[in-house]
């Protein structure tokens, strides 16, 4: 008997979401534009009865906005490629010219020289991890200095700057106001406020919350949260309707299994210390593996956070729970049975047992007749579970974090044309692009500027080069997110008042989706 499980899609959806919030906070203004012709209403289409005018159909249906002033003559100075000048039509000479000049954001670098500051007194994440970013910088010719976490970091004297802390990143890293000092090849590891909006667990019950108040069906891919003291009446009020649930409890500041219990009623919460605790619904029926508890340690890229694109990493960590479950102890049972940090299992078994990596997860379901599809913070780039101990090769840590760092360097640095790709797509869903002789009436539905066209050539770019990362964002069916989108649009628009970046960004959705439906 074959079983379907829908886990693996709440864990994309989960993922999606996240990165979502990311994007809605507005922290990085890295916006493009798209733009329409001033013709209204468009003219009659001449693309055939096939599997294109579908995707033609998804692009917007709004009224024209104003122009960019953008010269498309201005864009020659930019690349000295004198291939460009002998290409067939207009078309793919300005759409090479531009992708010429937009492949210096992936090979320009101002200098050779990784930046590694520890963010912490005593080197512990340097010690971690930088035995990992070294090597794998240094495949890219890349040298990686470490500096002091208290230094100014001058952006003239590297191309990338790795801030490794998750405590005090907004103070000693790189602050909003340098932000405007970032070059087309410089790379930062980390965006200013990212703690207070989605990796403090209280701070990411709040921005779950707030972000999916309305949505309808959000509830298919989270579970209610409650942050206490704050909300100690609310939770109150859920704990009498349901006297028979157990609630799971973690302190909001703490990590790696500290302090996390589960409970029935408020009067067994000793909120005595002072600490904020984030509350959940215990699942108290969980899926298990081999009759254990399981968990994800997903890996997430962001390339760009306005627009939005994201990938996440087709291997993971499956991390286990040390001991079995039981479906009948009260309040979870033991720690080894309820909690899945390799930090608590390690304290009863070694870490081989704890961890698989996903490919040896879904040979497991294969064998069992179920059937999951694959699916893949400051990630941990440790390699083994002791500080200072050479990495083991064939260990499920090793594999899939030296696999995580090569592909993700490609991504980032790697160049490849796309240009007749996207001159093909252009013709097909009938996109100009202007304001001038390039953006017609009577030939195009839409027109887009160059600097939606450069944001196009990234995505298309970096989705050609995304090797073991699958994309999830923008996506072949992009639609499926539009509502959500759309809700944490207004969302922000209610919050912001930035109506007019939320409905470029809207239409840019849209065409991106038609293009990837494309298929060529």
């Amino acid at each position: 008997m074959r079983y379907t499980i829908k886990w693996m899609e709440i864990v994309k959806r989960i993922l999606f979401l996240i990165s979502l919030l990311l994007a809605a906070s507005n922290l990085l203004n890295f916006v493009i534009t798209i733009q329409q012709c001033t013709f209204w209403p468009p003219t009659s289409s001449n693309v055939p009865e096939n599997k294109f005018e579908k995707a033609a159909r998804l692009l917007p249906s709004t009224p024209p906005t104003s122009h960019d002033d953008t010269k498309l003559e201005a864009f020659q100075k930019y690349t000295k490629d004198s291939s460009c000048q002998y290409k067939d039509s207009p078309l793919e000479k300005l759409v090479c010219q531009v992708e010429a000049s937009s492949s210096l954001f992936y090979t320009y670098k101002p200098h050779p020289l990784v930046l590694a500051k520890d963010l912490s007194l005593l080197r512990y994440y340097a010690q971690r991890d930088l035995h990992s970013w070294t090597l794998a910088y240094s495949n890219i010719s890349f040298e990686l200095t470490e500096t002091s976490f208290k230094s100014t970091t001058r952006l003239s004297e590297a191309s990338v700057l790795l801030c490794l802390g998750i405590i005090a990143q907004d103070k000693y890293c790189l602050k909003p106001s340098s932000y405007k000092l970032l070059t087309q090849g410089h790379r930062i590891s980390q965006v200013h406020g990212m703690r207070d909006i989605l990796w403090r667990k209280d701070a990411f019950c709040y921005t779950l919350r707030e972000s999916l108040h309305g949505y309808r069906g959000w509830n298919n891919f989270t579970f209610p949260c409650w942050v206490l003291p704050h909300d100690k009446g609310l939770l109150l009020e859920e704990m009498e309707k349901n006297d028979k649930k157990e609630y799971i409890v973690k302190p909001s500041f703490r990590g790696e299994g500290h302090g996390i219990y589960v409970v029935r009623s408020m009067t067994e919460i000793d909120l005595s210390s002072g600490e904020d605790y984030v509350v959940q619904p215990f699942l108290k029926k969980p899926f298990l593996v081999r009759g254990r508890k399981f968990d994800f340690r997903t890996y997430v890229l962001v390339t760009s956070i306005s627009p939005l694109r994201l990938y996440f990493y087709k291997e993971g960590l499956v991390r286990f729970a040390s001991t079995k479950y039981n479906h009948n102890a009260t309040k979870g049972g033991k720690e080894q049975q309820f909690l899945t940090n390799t930090s608590v299992g390690k304290k009863f078994t070694s870490l081989a047992n704890l961890t698989w990596t996903y490919d040896r997860l879904m040979k497991y379901f294969e064998k069992r007749g179920i059937n999951g599809d694959k699916v893949n913070g400051l990630p941990s780039m440790q390699l083994s579970h002791e500080m200072g101990v050479l990495p083991n090769p064939s260990s499920p840590y090793t594999i899939t974090k030296y696999g995580l760092l090569h592909h993700m360097l490609r991504i980032l640095y790697g160049n490849v044309s796309i240009a007749s790709t996207l001159v093909k797509g252009l013709e097909i869903l009938k996109i100009g692009i202007g304001p001038g002789p390039l953006c017609n009436e009577k030939i195009h539905l839409y027109c887009t500027d160059i600097k939606t066209l450069t944001g196009v050539i990234s995505s298309m770019r970096e989705r050609l080069l995304s090797g073991d990362f699958i994309r999830l964002y923008p996506a072949r069916d992009g639609e499926r997110y539009s509502r959500l989108i759309k809700h944490l649009h207004s969302l922000v628009d209610r919050k912001m008042k930035n109506s007019n970046n939320h409905r470029t960004l809207w239409q840019l959705h849209h065409l991106l989706t038609a293009l990837d439906k494309l298929e060529i």
